[in-house]
């Protein structure tokens, strides 16, 4: 994708362009960006561009709306209350009799949940049950093994001995654990 940012002082414009650069390097897609103080150099190149931002606005607003798109939320319906919080912030979920404490990276919330209601709403984002009492965000995976998970903080959670084939498909099909 080719984008072109316009109508601030290069100092600036260098400062958003890194940020776009770091937002697109971290969701896969090659990018180039390039920075132009005046709309008179722009003019001979403009439709070599996919998007055009002119201005503060304009790019503070794509900014907002780069930030928006990757930051998706997970709901947990409960019988009393709905709870959201972006995916990525989840690490994993430990059942203890019919509550759920969803670790999160700043801290734990008990809910009024099942594990079983809590995997049915949260399979479509990446969680896989790999033991009676825990789910596990695949993002936050860091290895593997037969007995184990480990999560990016150093975290090891147990994996059932009758789950680790499908833990293990699962893990591959999220396009985390291409090698396992």
């Amino acid at each position: 994708m080719r984008i072109a940012l316009i109508g601030m002082s290069l100092e600036e414009l260098q400062q958003h362009r890194r940020r776009m650069e770091t937002y697109y390097s971290r969701m896969g897609e090659p990018v180039e960006i390039q920075c132009y103080e005046d709309a008179g150099k722009l003019q001979e190149t403009m439709f070599q561009f996919h998007i055009i931002l002119l201005r503060e606005t304009g790019i503070s607003e794509f900014e907002q709306w780069l930030e928006r798109e990757q930051r998706k939320r997970i709901c947990l319906v409960t019988r009393k209350e709905i709870v959201t919080c972006p995916v990525e912030d989840v690490c994993y979920i430990r059942a203890e009799l019919s509550t759920i404490h969803l670790h999160r990276r700043n801290g734990t919330v008990t809910l009024p949940l099942s594990i079983s209601e809590a995997e049915q709403q949260l399979e479509a984002y990446g969680f896989i049950r790999i033991h009676k009492s825990y789910l596990v965000n695949s993002m936050h995976i860091f290895s593997l093994t037969r007995s184990a998970v480990t999560l990016e903080d150093g975290t090891e959670l147990p994996v059932s001995k009758y789950r680790i084939q499908e833990v293990r498909e699962q893990y591959r099909v999220n396009g985390n654990g291409s090698g396992l």
